[in-house]
């Protein structure tokens, strides 16, 4: 009898899914350990109050980098997806045509923000020694933009080693930027060390994407690329409008957070809990970028193979079970995760336990945006975002005076819950048989788990983290996920390949 490890090299979904994901998992965990070490160090030295103004500076470039980003990396990794062997001379065009459209619509918004820094900091953020370091930050949204459409194209090609590498180098450049920009200049420091890591990325991703073009046998071409142009109304316009539905809504809730009393302080807690989320968030997403190639190669005529199906049963198999002990070990260790950044940092254990539970939401929803995306409905994506963002703002609005930071996650929390019903039940024909039901049940495991942890007594947390985390994990294997996907993973080549 074959090893698992034998037949898992048979399965065609399952070992495309799992090379790309060990890959993107291999440098990503690398870069985020680094990253997350930095983030400690920052905290510490620059304070609450500093790291809450960090975090503020860098969502206020997120907001502005999602128009100049264009939604060009899921477009350029949808389209070259598609046609690399089918096509190689227009998807030459494509990523021609992305990388053109990055620089112009990054430079434009850079722009905007550098002139609109002064209005920001003073009559939005009430913080006018933030000025100069939006402008230093309009340099990091350029090139953010460019990183986009570059990271994009080589998750078509599937170059996902290629993508660790890269991923690990650009951590390994901008931890010691960021410890010592923040040393010897604070939280200006800060700023520029992530503009100068950027610009590496930068650097590592071009030299990257021409390898991986020239490999596929594919001329990058900046003439005639504008015949591809009616991909950016069919599909970047509506992914970039997903992302500003999205962006300023979530930017406008934490300016409410930081025109409170203490606002900066809150937002500085806000900022360490987002760390452990992105943490959480990880190899789920990481899951969902690999799929998202094979989703689209999945796709016939607008219509949805066996291999489309298998694809979304693994992908959604391994967040279940990754995430969700993850969460519960977390959240009851919430407030020892918190004095990594100081004292101060420790009266945020509600707000851990928000990001979390909101994390674990999306973890639950996280296959299901790449598998609308690679039916090219993005448009469907645009009012998803919509409805988030205004159960997400209204919530946000109505009880950040009463409850400070806390207030943002679990508005969050319970937007993510409505579009991920509602995703569900326009997903439904396309879906495995009875993901729908385990995916409703996993949601109420959720919630309880995350009261659980909110109501345990201090003292109890740290005693109870391991049974809790285990006992979780065992319910995540054998109750929530879908059995199948274990054997879809490992299932044949010539069985994935028969009738659907």
């Amino acid at each position: 009898m074959r090893c698992y490890r034998e037949r898992l090299a048979d399965s065609h979904i399952g070992s495309r899914l799992v090379h790309g994901a060990f890959w993107s998992l291999t440098g990503t965990v690398l870069a985020r350990g680094l990253g997350l070490l930095s983030s400690i160090i920052v905290a510490r030295v620059l304070g609450k109050e500093g790291y809450g103004q960090l975090g503020i500076i860098q969502i206020t470039i997120e907001m502005f980098g999602i128009v100049g980003g264009f939604g060009l990396g899921i477009t350029a990794t949808k389209y070259v997806a598609e046609l690399r062997r089918s096509d190689p001379q227009r998807s030459g065009r494509i990523i021609g045509l992305c990388s053109l459209v990055s620089w112009v619509t990054g430079a434009i918004m850079a722009i905007a923000l550098a002139l609109l820094a002064p209005w920001l900091a003073v009559r939005t953020l009430n913080a006018p020694q933030l000025i100069p370091l939006l402008r230093i930050g309009s340099l990091l949204l350029l090139l953010a933009a460019v990183n986009g459409a570059q990271a994009g194209v080589l998750a078509g090609f599937e170059a996902f080693k290629v993508r660790a590498r890269i991923t690990f180098f650009a951590g390994l450049i901008n931890f010691p930027l960021m410890v010592a920009g923040v040393y010897f200049a604070g939280i200006l420091g800060a700023t520029w060390a992530l503009v100068a890591s950027a610009a590496a990325n930068c650097v590592l991703n071009f030299l990257a994407l021409r390898k991986e073009a020239h490999r596929s046998g594919i001329s990058l071409s900046y003439k005639g690329c504008f015949q591809e142009r009616s991909m950016l109304w069919g599909f970047s316009i509506p992914a970039v409008l997903t992302g500003v539905v999205y962006s300023p809504i979530a930017w406008t809730a934490n300016v409410l957070l930081v025109n409170q009393p203490e606002g900066y302080g809150q937002m500085g807690v806000y900022n360490a809990a987002r760390q452990w989320q992105t943490l959480l968030l990880l190899l789920p997403n990481i899951f969902a970028s690999v799929a998202l190639p094979i989703f689209s190669s999945s796709v016939k005529d607008g219509k949805t193979t066996q291999d489309f199906q298998n694809t979304f049963r693994i992908s959604h198999g391994v967040a279940v079970v990754i995430s969700f002990p993850l969460c519960a070990a977390l959240g009851f260790l919430a407030e020892w995760l918190l004095r990594l950044y100081g004292k101060a940092f420790t009266e945020g254990v509600p707000v851990v336990i928000g990001v979390l539970l909101a994390a674990l939401i999306q973890c639950l929803g996280v296959t299901c945006a790449p598998a609308i995306q690679a039916k090219g409905k993005m448009w469907l994506g645009f009012y998803y975002n919509l409805v988030w963002g205004c159960l997400y703002l209204t919530g946000s609005a109505l009880f950040v005076r009463r409850f400070g930071a806390a207030a943002l996650p679990f508005s969050a929390a319970f937007a993510y819950t409505v579009t991920l019903i509602w995703a569900l039940w326009y997903m439904r024909h396309d879906l495995p048989l009875g993901i729908g039901k385990r995916i409703g049940l996993a949601l109420a495991f959720a919630i309880l788990l995350s009261w659980c942890a909110l109501v345990v007594p201090s003292a109890w947390r740290l005693v109870l983290a391991g049974p809790v985390t285990v006992v979780t994990a065992l319910i995540a294997i054998f109750v929530l996920a879908d059995p199948g996907w274990r054997h879809t993973a490992r299932k044949p080549r010539q069985d994935e390949n028969g009738p659907a």
